[in-house]
């Protein structure tokens, strides 16, 4: 029976309760034809059952199934995946896959979003969303389906096995080492060369969209057993991907597991970035998100990590993360899919609930100039992210060892309008921008060394503070070449530790190697020192992630800042109470401030703006 042919639409019951939820047994298929049923269940005593984890894709509705003889329309994604996955239940019925008893029970039983939720039943959403935390950890076991099995995907598994059997043979050699950094032939390594297809084929695995979902982190952190498919193939261990897309940034594996060094489109080679950051974070969340006294994030850091994936509904980048947080009981946020309740009010809501009950001002540094809706400066835009940005507050354990503290340890105090549209709070205004020069990060984005001019750029940014008659800050040349480093970088090294002045070697051979790169074919004959060519891939490293995305600026009494694109002249720097670090504003000929974003400003990081003021000047941002 073809499931086009059904002649009524499968109309969906009223859960029971609360705690009920809806299971999918898949009945048989037909070629392109899937027919199932939906079973009701209760959560807490349920049968056992298989969370499928899955890219939405195009939400257009491309397929009917036959819902016990009723139609029901679902995306292509979703069809791909009911097929492969049910194949994939079928052939490991009999191996060591098979967990929980799930395969064994009489009917194989699958949970799945666009299936078990009334899609269009706005109040069910509101109350089967908070439970998807429970019912992907109490799940058998999570299906990562990362999409459907293409021409060459054979190819890029087979090199992983080749990279896993390379690197444990070499492990002792390439473990804390740069080996891929200079001239390398892979062949005479033993693996396959740099044009062989299958390390295009390897970075389309590592690479596809299902590592950008906002939903994926809730789904692929909360369960012990997570399996990652792709067509009815299960990849090896989510551990050993992880490992070896970290491998590869360090380049203790060749760069072309992750990067396509022929590549010469830059916003290219910035999302292949982006998807290998967010590989890396997705590691990071499912080994750490819980510890012993409980979840270890807080909204507010999940919404920084989790800031560049992609929702559909723009109000699940705040209830995706929702129930991982630790702080989910104090803020009382309730997910909210009405229609009148709009993308704004739900953001805004969000960030007065964080700000009221923080002690910090984090939340400020997920603010960028532009956004894409209508909202307060001080309102995180969570649609939109900056391309390749660097992020101050990144590495929590730094942040916990006073890496940045500004405000030194003042709490933050915050209050708001009405209609919590404009935010006041308390800190003084430092000094004003009187100089503004672009970052030499354009090539670190394609894989490649600064340009001579580039090298120029830093130069003059080193030399105009030097000359500044009017210096107030940095009162000789050594403390002005200390600047421009630690500003680079932020302060943080390759290893995201907090730099040291012995780091100062790191970029005098970025300097040395930039400036030899740059001279051309002359210096192409000279001996490579590959200690310093390490040292400086490593400052380039550290540099790249700061850097990127932002613009030098010196203010006019001599401060070196490193802040967000789009900051102007005559900006303001400032430092708020419960500020990690100082922040830009812009003064709105309405009143009050524009907040831009957050910045390194060398010279007050540590809470040195207390020597000079108690931070109690009343700020208010609109």
């Amino acid at each position: 029976m073809n499931p086009m042919n059904q002649e009524s639409t499968y109309s969906y019951r009223p859960l029971r309760s609360p705690r009920s939820i809806r299971l999918v047994n898949i009945l048989g298929i037909e070629e392109e034809n899937i027919f199932c049923e939906v079973v009701e269940q209760d959560i807490d005593s349920g049968p056992p059952y298989v969370a499928l984890s899955y890219v939405w894709g195009d939400p257009t509705i491309k397929h009917t199934i036959a819902v016990s003889g009723q139609s029901l329309g679902i995306t292509e994604s979703l069809h791909s995946a009911l097929k492969d996955i049910n194949g994939f239940l079928e052939t490991h019925k009999d191996t060591p896959v098979a967990t929980r008893d799930v395969f064994s029970a009489h009917e194989q039983l699958i949970w799945v979003d666009q299936i078990c939720i009334n899609q269009k039943d706005d109040v069910e959403k509101n109350v089967q969303v908070p439970l998807m935390t429970e019912i992907y950890s109490r799940a058998a076991f999570v299906a990562s389906y990362i999409g459907a099995e293409t021409d060459d995907t054979l190819l890029g598994v087979a090199l992983l096995q080749i990279l896993i059997e390379f690197y444990n043979k070499n492990k002792a050699i390439l473990d804390g080492q740069s080996v891929f950094l200079h001239d390398y032939r892979l062949e005479e390594l033993g693996l396959p060369s740099s044009e062989d297809p299958c390390w295009n084929a390897l970075r389309s695995i590592l690479h596809r969209p299902w590592s950008s979902r906002t939903w994926i982190v809730q789904e692929f952190v909360v369960n012990p057993i997570n399996y990652i498919i792709c067509g009815r193939t299960r990849l090896m261990k989510w551990e050993i991907l992880f490992h070896l897309v970290m491998l590869a940034s360090k380049r203790s594996l060749p760069t072309e597991c992750i990067l396509d060094s022929g590549e010469q489109d830059v916003s290219l080679l910035i999302e292949q970035e982006r998807a290998n950051g967010r590989i890396h974070a997705l590691s990071q969340l499912r080994r750490f998100y819980r510890t012993e006294e409980g979840l270890n994030k807080s909204l507010c850091q999940l919404l920084r990590i989790c800031h560049s994936h992609q929702s559909a509904n723009p109000k699940d980048k705040i209830y995706a993360c929702l129930n991982l947080a630790r702080d989910r009981e104090t803020l009382a946020i309730q997910e909210d899919y009405s229609p009148s309740t709009t993308v704004e009010d739900v953001y805004i809501k969000t960030a007065t609930k964080i700000l009221s009950h923080s002690q910090d001002l984090d939340l400020l540094s997920s603010n960028s100039p532009q956004k894409r809706l209508t909202l307060p400066s001080w309102v995180p835009d969570w649609t939109q992210y900056e391309t390749g940005q660097g992020a101050l507050l990144h590495h929590t354990a730094l942040l916990r060892q006073r890496l940045y503290c500004a405000s030194a340890d003042l709490p933050s105090q915050v209050w708001f309008d009405e209609h919590s549209t404009i935010l006041f709070t308390r800190g003084v205004v430092i000094d004003r921008l009187a100089l503004m020069i672009a970052t030499p990060t354009e090539n670190l984005r394609s894989n490649s060394v600064p340009s001579a001019q580039e090298i120029l750029y830093l130069q003059i940014v080193l030399e105009s503070a030097m000359n500044n008659a009017d210096n107030k800050v940095y009162k000789d040349a050594a403390k002005m070449k200390e600047a421009i480093w630690r500003t680079l970088i932020a302060n943080v090294t390759h290893e995201n530790q907090e730099a040291t002045s012995v780091y100062e070697q790191h970029f005098d051979a970025f300097m040395a190697q930039s400036e030899q790169r740059s001279a051309g074919s002359a210096a192409d004959t000279e001996p490579v020192n590959l200690v310093t060519l390490r040292m400086a891939h490593q400052f380039e490293q550290a540099m790249g992630s700061r850097s990127s995305g932002r613009d030098i600026g010196v203010t006019e009494n001599g401060y070196m800042c490193l802040v967000p694109n789009g900051v102007q002249l005559y900006d303001v720097v400032t430092i708020l109470r419960g500020g990690r670090v100082p922040f830009i504003l812009r003064a709105e000929e309405s009143g009050g401030y524009k907040l831009l974003g957050d910045a390194y400003v060398h010279g007050l990081m540590k809470g040195e703006a207390l020597e000079f003021s108690d931070l109690s000047e009343e700020i208010c941002l609109v």
